[in-house]
């Protein structure tokens, strides 16, 4: 996730310089053609360009919507997390209660594994997250995190050996969705727990209930990377700015050349500009649509996790804390 107050101008130029280039050249060539070679041909009327652009606008705005809900949506499913697994901690610290059959010595490791479990179950939705999607080429987006930061994916299994034993390592991560399993230790573990008598009835069902809203936010973090933004939208929003460049300088000439046949190489610059602008209203949307693809508006779900991190541990008065995630270059994930 970008976080600076103002986009570099290094990073707007890389979104579009290459477009730029293009329609520099392709609006040079209309006016040359119709200022040299057809004289007579005046382009063509306002009307067109005008009414094709408020259609444009429209669908791309409807499109850029869309993608924002989707990145909304991602944003607000992992503010939720951070919630949960506070509320889930402390449930575990204070509904857990020493038996006849766990002393507190015993029951003090018991809650330090469930809720070191927990963070290697944000580390494991985190990095299933993260894999690529067939369909999700690397782009300019993932270029950047690449070059502005030291982001890297790090191996699941080296992550979560930091709060599981590798016997339960080894076992999840040899399934299809890890994070899956490593909930459904944490209920067998809570159930093991509630027949020992450790806690009522109660209490088992409502640290029962934070599991299953667990799998709740992971499910919708899993929709919006299983399912794309609709191609049929996303396609032609792309298509119908493409028209509207296209026949853009033909009515910027034809408006220039009815007040002086000497100013109609404006139609040059003043064409870049308003087709940069709607293909930066195309990228915006482009680059919203999928919030978990290690790209420069991702949700921030690496520092998410280390605060999540950093409060469980501090809630079991533990000393060694890792630091907070920071930007780099404005770049926070």
């Amino acid at each position: 996730m970008y976080v600076g107050k103002n986009i570099r101008f290094k990073i707007v130029l890389q979104f579009s310089l290459k477009f730029i280039i293009v329609f520099a050249c392709y609006s040079s060539l209309i006016t040359y053609v119709l200022y040299d070679l057809l004289p007579k041909f005046n382009g063509l009327p306002f009307a067109i360009i005008s009414v094709t652009g408020i259609a444009v606008a429209f669908y791309v705005g409807f499109k850029n919507n869309s993608s924002y809900e989707r990145l909304w949506e991602a944003r607000k499913i992992w503010g939720a997390y951070v919630n949960s697994s506070r509320i889930f901690a402390m449930y575990v610290l204070d509904f857990i209660n020493p038996s006849e059959e766990i002393n507190n010595a015993a029951l003090l490791k018991i809650k330090q594994k469930l809720i070191k479990r927990h963070i290697a179950y944000i580390t494991a939705v985190r990095s299933q997250l993260r894999k690529q999607t067939v369909w999700k080429l690397e782009e300019v987006g993932n270029r950047i995190v690449s070059a502005d930061t030291n982001f890297t994916n790090a191996e699941l299994d080296k992550e979560l050996s930091d709060y599981m034993p590798d016997e339960e390592v080894d076992y999840v991560i040899l399934q299809n969705n890890p994070a899956v399993h490593i909930i459904k230790m944490q209920s067998e573990d809570l159930q093991s727990l509630y027949f020992k008598k450790c806690m009522s009835s109660f209490h088992h069902i409502e640290i029962s209930k934070m599991l299953a809203d667990f799998y709740n936010q992971q499910g919708a973090c899993e929709r919006i990377k299983g399912f794309p933004f609709p191609r049929q939208y996303a396609y032609y929003s792309k298509l119908f700015v493409y028209i509207l460049i296209g026949i853009l300088p033909f009515s910027i000439y034809s408006e220039l050349s009815k007040l002086n046949e000497t100013i109609v190489w404006l139609t040059i610059p003043i064409s870049i500009i308003i087709s940069w602008i709607f293909y930066t209203m195309e990228v915006v949307g482009d680059t919203s649509e999928n919030p978990f693809e290690n790209a420069i508006n991702d949700v921030p779900m690496t520092a998410i996790c280390r605060n999540i991190e950093i409060d469980l541990l501090q809630m079991l008065k533990e000393t060694n804390v890792p630091e907070k995630i920071k930007a780099e270059n404005n770049i926070l994930m």
